[in-house]
């Protein structure tokens, strides 16, 4: 008898995508029966004009708000205690978030202790909020990379033990994400090439994870191929709103399949790293990602092959682990061509810290899920290949 493969997915989320969708939020925000919002952003997207946009069309269906602007990046689990207590009591029945993936992983925590009270600190991990959240949130991306807008998780700094954790939990996944390709234009070359190398380990690491499936390999690998073809034109024009548009399409679809079937080593190597040097997630997991590959090519060999053919290298006659090499050697070279580092020499991070990371490493369910066994000697050696 066939052996049935069982599996499960979700994408809670309602998915708006398209030019100056974000003139609607105020007619989307009217249909969930919203009276007054809390809007999340940071300081540098009021700046741009971008926060104009949400509040004009919030305005004209009068719907009040209350603006928190404090996000900065790679929030703490303190920042998020703290400032909770700035907020609760005004009575808002909805959160609109306005930025880059640390503004929609603030609103998110937000949403969490609204609702549920208590610390950040109490929810880290898988499945730990422990009823449904009151408050819609409504996320508006202005960055093509995290795909928290469409994500059940969200990543924070605990400064005491200098580690990040993750709150994953599909309750507290968006209820609405609307992406507008014009809101990305804005984005610095660098902070495009972190944000777009994010998604691009995203998609790479759902494909091969020990949890992928039917659903989950399509979307993975047609970002993948999106990613392969307009994050370095988005890197040199970022006015070229096709590429933009093409971007934030990928990054948005690696992560509804990342969502369902995990990470893998480069996630769960990147975030202690991150932690303990004070690098930007993009770059941590960027500069880990090629080193992971070449790691896990034994282990799948062939989902490479069709990485690499994603990639538009040329595989013809090669063995499957020759055509996967092509994949690990394409995306070290596109990580090259958008400035990405290639070393973690490059970005001081001290050799002796290695077991450490590598501890630390091991207690993320990304390295469980990786489609090679990760051990305390394998992530050693990883780091050390890396530097």
């Amino acid at each position: 008898m066939m052996e049935s493969r069982e599996f499960l997915f979700r994408c809670p989320t309602t998915w708006l995508h398209g030019l100056r969708v974000t003139q609607n939020i105020g007619k989307k925000a009217k249909e969930l029966g919203v009276k007054k919002a809390l809007i999340v952003t940071d300081k540098g997207v009021e700046k741009c004009g971008h926060l104009n946009r949400v509040l004009d069309s919030l305005k004209q269906v009068h719907i009040e708000f209350d603006i928190f602007d404090e996000v900065q990046p790679e929030p703490t689990s303190t920042s998020i205690d703290s400032n909770i207590k700035a907020i609760q009591g005004k009575n808002f029945d909805i959160i609109i978030a306005i930025g880059g993936g640390s503004t929609i992983d603030v609103a998110k925590g937000f949403r969490i202790l609204c609702g549920c009270g208590g610390s950040i600190r109490d929810y880290g991990g898988i499945n730990k909020i422990p009823k449904s959240l009151p408050l819609p949130l409504i996320a508006v991306p202005t960055t093509a990379g995290t795909g928290s807008e469409v994500s059940p998780g969200a990543v924070f700094t605990d400064e005491e033990k200098q580690s990040k954790f993750a709150v994953v939990d599909w309750k507290n996944a968006p209820t609405l994400a609307m992406t507008d390709p014009l809101l990305t234009i804005t984005m610095p070359p660098s902070l495009t090439s972190r944000t777009g190398i994010d998604a691009l380990t995203h998609a790479v690491e759902s494909f091969v994870s020990i949890d992928a499936q039917p659903v989950t390999e399509p979307l993975s690998l047609e970002a993948i191929k999106l990613i392969g073809k307009n994050l370095e034109k988005a890197v040199n024009n970022g006015k070229d709103l096709k590429a933009r548009e093409n971007m934030q399409i990928a990054c948005t679809m690696a992560m509804v399949g990342a969502g369902n079937s995990l990470l893998g080593l480069a996630h769960a190597i990147g975030m202690p790293l991150a932690a303990n040097f004070n690098i930007p997630h993009g770059i941590a997991v960027g500069v880990m990602l090629p080193y992971v590959m070449k790691f896990n090519l034994a282990a799948r060999p062939q989902k490479f092959q069709r990485i690499a053919e994603a990639l538009n290298q040329k595989t013809d006659s090669l063995s499957d682990l020759e055509a996967g090499e092509k994949a690990v050697i394409a995306i070290k070279q596109l990580t090259k061509r958008v400035d990405i580092p290639q070393s973690l020499k490059e970005l001081r991070v001290d050799k002796g810290s290695f077991v450490k990371l590598a501890k630390s490493t091991l207690l993320s369910i990304q390295a469980k899920k990786n489609p090679r066994k990760v051990t305390e000697k394998a992530v050693v050696e990883v780091l050390q290949g890396a530097y």
